[in-house]
């Protein structure tokens, strides 16, 4: 559920508004809880540059 008392551009309601059917909830995992986790992030990123080979 989402909010619907907020108004504004950036706001569900708003957003709704914009792109209609194309607004798809994404489902909180820890798959994408550990994007937040900036340790994770940036040792994801360094092994990523090192397979690029632009370590």
């Amino acid at each position: 559920p989402s909010r619907t008392d907020a108004e504004g551009e950036a706001t569900a309601s708003g957003l709704q508004k914009e792109l209609g059917d194309k607004l798809k909830p994404i489902p909180v995992s820890n798959q994408v809880l550990d994007a937040l986790d900036q340790t994770k992030r940036l040792a994801f990123v360094e092994k990523w540059q090192k397979a690029l080979g632009r370590s």
